[in-house]
């Protein structure tokens, strides 16, 4: 089963976390120690399309970041301070999205 979510953020240092493959709302943003609602309305959008065993994430601004992970990463951005890791393609959980401190292409 393909499990959808759409997120929205105007935040910047943003890092997504994904816990489970089945909850869907255990997606959250954390940014400056605050934990944001996924379903928040302050958002602008990330999709994000999960599988049991394969996770796909694209996140599209204004020039469209596209990073596929399955048993390895591919990745093509303009923007040198976004950084993904996948850890493993039945690992779904340790798949983050991290600016290092850096205002977000977001």
């Amino acid at each position: 089963m393909v499990l959808k979510v759409l997120i929205w953020t105007k935040y910047k240092n943003v890092h997504l976390r994904r816990n489970s493959v089945e909850a869907v709302e255990n997606i959250q943003f954390k940014t400056f120690g605050k934990t944001i609602s996924a379903m928040s309305t302050y958002f602008k959008f990330i999709f994000i399309e999960l599988t049991a065993t394969v996770a796909t994430l694209v996140a599209v601004v204004e020039k469209c970041i596209v990073i596929n992970g399955f048993k390895g990463v591919n990745t093509r951005t303009k923007y040198k301070n976004v950084h993904l890791r996948r850890n493993s393609v039945e690992a779904v959980e340790n798949i983050q999205f991290k600016t290092f401190g850096k205002p977000s292409p977001l």
